[in-house]
């Protein structure tokens, strides 16, 4: 401050790194065609404008424990054309450093054609280079060569000059350099007593920069302190503090009186005076302040103006000053401090001009007093001052504390009218009645405070109306509860608007909306920033945000309890929702529910989207539901974001569209009960996370994802677009109940859509409720991939080679070379090329060997292959036959890759001759595989099958005549004789607590068919616990019930009313090439019996194909 004899009163801070102020003992002043001073400062001239100082100074990097790695990389130059190719370039530039000696270290990369950083090593260095290696930090851990310890003259603020070469390089090639700084945890900085910064100095200061090719042209030429940062930029893993930085210099004035105060008046008049956008430091020296003293800071009274525009002004912590002359006068005014008011009596009371009900400078209010309303116990404040104008309010109270309109004339604004308000204490501020209809100013007077500003530090805000905070900046501290006082009222027919800039200064700001219906809700229209957030709770209402320019920190948490109508999250911009994480805590939802999670409600026409989004990560609780929609049914929203945590993602409400790009993690689900969730990126879906599709769309559009078991609830659609691709978990054991599919877009037979890693990833009953349309039937393929399925019998195959002609007879030879085409298929060869067939091997000690080609999947209305042998190709044996002579032949053929290897044993008889013939025969369809009508005996027919008796019921067969109820009306469905429970036993009534099976012989489905079950039925038992069932039983697997396949639950009414015919379609992947079993089940319970269950007429057919 210079050499004074006074003492210092106080000392405002300075906004940036300041410049030494001068004498205040003289005006300063300056010519515009020449060199001038403020303070000790001087000033510079720019074509005869005088420019205020507001130079900068270096580069730096703080440095400090707990950093890690921090850089300084400057814009990427280009070569120019000066440079001769394959040369180097020259690096230079001037710096200081102290680094914590052997443990902390600073190095530079180079970056060529954006290729990559490379290390510059210690040989480039001609000049000042790196001084240490094999640091022992945690940083540099690979021995490599970095600038360490301090560097010559440090402590003066000296910078030495690095030299350097780059390269080599082309002509036009492009480069950039980073200088990289890196601590360890334990590093303290020490004191730069030189440093213009202030304490501690910097760990690395980098002055200026200079780039020159092979020619010695420069082409970067930067001296940071008057050119500024030039545009390097700066990325830092710092966890505390300490990356590298470009601070500003700031303007200091010295004022104590008018005569003797720091001023700027230029010799020349009229001037212009450019300020440069500097910061401007006012410090307060000895003496006292007169309210209404007027300190010049320009004197523009020769008619001088000012130019450009002052960044930020640092004024003296005492009174209140006006800087509202600043730009037009050059002048500010200090103005007396306000009187101190606190409330003096224990509650409420009148507020107006006349009453004595304040301790303080005076026993009356005045407006610009501060005033205070501290009683632990709170009051009621009834404002009746018509414009009450307090410098501040301050209210710090455990209690209650309302600011509610005293009685003023009817139609006379009762309001407070400008000042601040500020809130501490743990109690409650309420500003406002909460009566139906009573507004701040009270019926029917007009509410509109002018708050300059509102800050909530603590404790609870309740208004009445947006009116009653004002248009000033609304600062709302972390645990603050923010709520509106009235329960409905006459202004909430439309949503609440708050007017003010919202600064959420740390922590979540609790909003309590529990009230009103759920179209209303309190929007924030002006901005919201600052490293706070909001926690949403209550019922119906939601939390609007609407402005783009949002930038608050601390996300949103909902955490509302209510089960129907939930809180929600409204938006109107993709940026309304600030930088930080949504959260989905306590969202008690249910699945009827239409409310709860996040509304976008942004104008878009049509169904625009925008490539980036909704990008905040999201964090869901589980059990709980994120629900997403846009109000407007055409409109789309798009979450890039990350959503994680345990909950389920849920589209609802209407058609509009949610596209998830993030790269979630969430394990509850995505559940589509309306509209489209589509995809915006390949993997977006959890891998394991199931997919409960309603009657809604899941639009893979062009993507490829993975994901959990799929579910279907409802009539739902699977869109694929070109290229599109789902693979779901196996989801054969999920219950489709009431679910369909239909798959539109590009579906690709085979690619598109996969259910496990196997043809049994879903049950024969779920193919049967998925449709394609054009594309039937549908099955799954061996790796579990949606397919068109084609059955694979000798007319099918023998179409794909167009090269046999008209020859597509099972036995016609189409290539000549004695293998009919049905044999072709067996060996796996082309019908329509030369095959060689048999190839003998050598024969010895009674058997020889021979190989011929074998199909491992031959068709499937082919029979086994049959050897056969002859000694004169007249009369031919079968395997094992034993001719006339004595002789017999076996055959043992055993197949793999490909090829059967088939050895042939001759006994008995020997013989010299023998010739061998392999073939196979066509299946002749034979459509109907059972058909019984239990007419032939009173037994059951040969090979069905019964369990009984059991508990007293057994099958029986035989004409029954009647039983508990009205029994089968007219005995069997086709006389004369059906099988049933207990028709002669027990007078033709079941007993209690039986389970009796009846299964049929065994069943052999042909490969590559369908069939189906018929048979009539007559059902006599009572309402509930006594019922029936038909299953189909794998005959080859310990007649295991086929999943999928069987009818359950039949049961009667108590009338036994009359014969009935059913049917069962058993699908092809669930029966074909099976051997089966058809099974009827009975079982009742111990209370009331009945005439029982019978069954005629069973019939097994396979549909044509």
């Amino acid at each position: 401050m210079g050499n004074r004899n006074n003492s210092i009163l106080a000392l405002a801070s300075a906004l940036g790194l300041g410049l030494g102020a001068g004498s205040a003992t003289a005006q300063t002043t300056i010519d515009v065609g020449g060199a001038g001073v403020i303070g000790t400062t001087p000033l510079a001239v720019d074509g005869g404008r005088a420019t205020v100082p507001n130079n900068g100074a270096n580069w730096q990097a703080a440095g400090g424990a707990g950093i890690v790695y921090s850089s300084l990389t400057s814009p990427q130059f280009v070569v120019p054309a000066t440079h001769v190719d394959g040369q180097m370039l020259t690096l230079k530039f001037t710096h200081r450093y102290n680094f914590e000696d052997d443990w902390d270290g600073g190095v530079v990369f180079a970056n060529i054609n954006g290729a990559g950083e490379t290390y510059v090593d210690e040989n480039a260095f001609s000049q000042n280079g790196y001084t240490k290696n094999n640091l022992i930090g945690s940083v540099w851990t690979d021995g490599r060569w970095a600038f360490n310890s301090a560097t010559t003259g440090w402590l003066a603020g000296n910078l030495v000059e690095t030299i350097a070469t780059i390269g080599p390089v082309n002509r036009g090639d492009t480069v950039s350099i980073t200088f990289r700084g890196g601590w360890d945890d334990a590093y303290n900085q020490p004191e730069d007593p030189a440093s213009p910064y202030g304490s501690p100095g910097p760990a690395w200061e980098i002055g200026s920069f200079h780039l020159s090719d092979s020619s010695s042209t420069a082409f970067s030429e930067i001296n940071f302190t008057t050119d500024g940062p030039s545009d390097f930029s700066v990325a830092s893993d710092a966890r505390l503090s300490g990356p590298w930085s470009y601070p500003r210099i700031t303007s200091r004035f010295e004022i104590t009186d008018a005569p003797s105060s720091d001023s700027y008046v230029p010799d020349t008049q009229p001037s212009v005076i450019d300020l440069n956008g500097i910061d401007v430091e006012i410090s307060l020296l000895a003496g006292t302040l007169v309210g209404g003293e007027v300190f010049t800071l320009f004197d523009l009274t020769g008619g001088s103006t000012l130019a450009g525009s002052i960044n930020s002004i640092s004024l003296p912590p005492i009174g209140q000053w006006d800087t509202s002359a600043l730009a037009t006068a050059g002048t500010i005014t200090f103005v007396s401090p306000p009187p101190e008011l606190t409330w003096n009596i224990a509650g409420g009371g009148d507020w107006d001009f006349v009453t004595p009900n304040w301790i303080g400078s005076s026993t009356l209010f005045t407006d610009g007093a501060n005033v205070t309303f501290n009683n632990p116990a709170g009051g009621v404040i009834k404002v009746v001052n018509q414009g009450t104008a307090p410098n501040r309010i301050t209210v710090d109270s455990a209690g209650t504390y309302k600011l509610v309109s005293g009685v003023v004339p009817t139609g006379v604004a009762n309001s407070i009218s400008s000042g601040a308000l500020v809130k501490n204490g743990p109690g409650t501020l309420q500003i406002g009645d909460d009566t139906l209809n009573q507004q701040f100013g009270g019926t029917p007077n007009i509410h509109s405070n002018n708050f300059s500003s509102v800050t909530i530090n603590s404790g609870t805000l309740k208004y009445n109306s947006i009116q009653a905070l004002g248009t000033g900046t609304l600062t709302l501290a972390g645990g603050v509860t923010v709520i509106q006082a009235r329960v409905e009222g006459r202004i909430f027919t439309n949503n609440e608007d708050i007017k003010n800039d919202v600064v959420l200064s740390g922590g979540l700001v609790n909003l309590p909306m529990a009230f009103g219906s759920e179209n209303k809700g309190i929007w924030i229209s002006k901005t919201c920033t600052g490293p706070g957030g909001f926690n949403v709770t209550g019922d119906s209402r939601y939390l609007g945000l609407s402005n783009a320019g949002n930038s608050f920190g601390g996300g949103i948490t909902l955490t509302t309890t209510a089960t129907n109508n939930p809180a929600v999250v409204d938006f109107s911009t993709y940026t309304s929702l600030g930088t930080g994480t949504l959260t989905i805590t306590e969202n008690l939802i249910t699945n009827t529910s239409p409310r709860g999670g996040l509304t976008s409600r942004a104008d878009l026409p049509g169904n625009e989207s925008f490539p980036n989004g909704v990008t905040n990560p999201v964090i869901t609780a589980t059990g709980k539901f994120f629900n997403i929609h846009c109000a407007n049914a055409a409109h789309s929203l798009q979450l890039g974001g990350v959503i994680s945590g345990g909950g389920t993602v849920r589209k609802w409400k209407n058609a509009s569209t949610v596209i998830l790009s993030g790269a979630n993690t969430y394990t509850g689900g995505t559940r589509i009960d309306a509209g489209t969730i589509a995809l915006g990126a390949d993997n977006t879906l959890p891998d394991t996370a199931p997919v409960i599709l309603g009657a809604g769309t899941l639009d893979a559009a062009t993507f490829s994802d993975k994901t959990g078991t799929l579910d279907p609830t409802a009539a739902g659609f699977i869109n694929l677009g070109a290229g599109g691709a789902l693979a779901f978990a196996d989801s054969s054991e999920v219950d489709w109940t009431g679910g369909t599919i239909e798959v539109s877009g590009t579906f690709v037979s085979g690619s598109s859509l996969r259910f496990g890693t196997d043809s049994g990833g879903l049950s024969a009953n779920q193919i049967a409720q998925i449709t394609v349309p054009g594309i039937s039937p549908l099955a799954l393929d061996d790796n579990g991939y949606l397919i068109q399925y084609v059955e694979p019998n000798f007319a099918n195959w023998i179409s794909g080679f167009p090269g046999v002609g008209s020859l597509t007879g099972f036995h016609d030879d189409a290539d000549g070379d004695g293998n009919a085409n049905g044999l072709e298929n067996f060996f796996g060869t082309d019908p329509g090329a030369f095959t060689p067939g048999i190839i003998l091997g050598t024969p010895g000690g009674g058997s020889f060997s021979f190989t011929h080609p074998q199909n491992p999947s031959p068709v499937s209305d082919i029979t086994a292959p049959a050897y056969s042998w002859s000694k004169n190709l007249a009369t031919f044996h079968a395997d094992g036959a034993t001719d006339g002579e004595g002789t017999t032949v076996d055959f043992s053929p055993l197949a793999g890759g490909g090829t059967a290897t088939v050895t042939a044993t001759v006994s008995g008889t020997p013989t010299d001759k023998l010739f061998i013939r392999v073939g196979v025969g066509q299946i002749v369809f034979n459509p109907i595989l059972l058909d019984e009508n239990f007419d032939a005996d009173t037994a059951l027919p040969a090979g069905w099958v019964s369990n009984g008796p059991v508990a007293g019921t057994n099958w029986e067969v035989g004409n029954p005549t009647g039983g508990y109820a009205t029994g089968p009306v007219g005995g069997a469905n086709s006389p004369d004789h059906c099988v049933g429970t207990n028709i002669s036993s027990n007078g033709g009534e079941y007993t209690s607590s039986t389970d009796i099976t009846l299964k049929s012989p065994i069943l052999t489905i042909p490969g590559g068919s369908p069939a189906t079950l018929t048979f009539a039925q007559f059902v006599d038992t009572d309402l509930t616990g006594d019922f029936a069932s038909v299953r189909i039983l794998d005959a080859d697997n310990a007649d295991a019930p086929i999943a999928g396949v069987g009818i359950l639950n039949i049961e009667g009414d108590g009338t036994g009313a009359a014969w009935a015919q059913r049917t069962l379609e058993m699908p092809l992947p669930a029966v074909g090439g099976k051997n089966i079993r058809v099974e009827f089940r009975f079982t009742s319970d111990a209370i009331t019996n009945y005439g029982g269950y019978y069954i005629d007429d069973v019939k097994v057919v396979i549909p044509e194909p």
